[in-house]
């Protein structure tokens, strides 16, 4: 688990690793149109109280912060039946 901060550099140095076109995903970093999803990720992050990530919402709860992933099927199969009750 990384419990490092993301910089500019470090998602540079991922985006290298895996092959993405650097020069397009620079461009797209200072897109105006990917900079008003991220604020608006960002408010409704906060709306629902998250602060950091993983966080998630399912069905009606809010779960801020990483959980086994037995913990989050274990959630989500309970939203699926309160959603069809």
């Amino acid at each position: 688990m990384n419990t490092k901060r993301v910089t500019k550099n470090s998602t540079l140095t991922v985006a290298r690793e895996v092959g993405l076109d650097l020069d397009k995903l620079k461009k797209d970093m200072k897109s105006p149109k990917i900079e008003l999803h991220i604020n608006n990720s960002r408010k409704l992050a906060s709306a629902l109280g998250f602060s950091g990530t993983p966080s998630f919402l399912i069905g009606e709860q809010t779960v801020p912060g990483l959980i086994p992933l037995k913990e989050l099927e274990r959630l989500v199969k309970k939203a699926r039946l309160n959603k069809n009750e």
